[in-house]
């Protein structure tokens, strides 16, 4: 049980952090909100089961983007971290 609680614990702190940083892009941030809103209301007027499938189009899109950014978000970081580790004693 206190596993799983440390995996949680950790779970929640990076998507804090993630929302962090989606935060500090307000662009992307915008724009990952409005498609998936933007696809439900253009196809609402033909069908609803049309809207609600271009809406679900549009929400794993921005999933996708989210997820794109939090790997570009850890390569930086790591970067970092590597070269700190790897930096020879001064």
């Amino acid at each position: 049980m206190r596993g799983v609680k440390a995996f949680l614990q950790r779970t929640l702190i990076a998507a804090e952090m993630q929302g962090r940083q989606l935060l500090r892009r307000r662009l992307a941030l915008a724009i990952l909100v409005a498609l998936p809103i933007a696809l439900y209301l253009a196809m609402l007027s033909q069908s609803r089961e049309s809207a609600i499938q271009f809406g679900a189009l549009g929400m794993s899109w921005s999933v996708a983007c989210a997820a794109l950014f939090a790997v570009l978000a850890a390569r930086e970081a790591s970067h970092g971290w590597c070269s700190s580790a790897s930096a020879p004693p001064s």
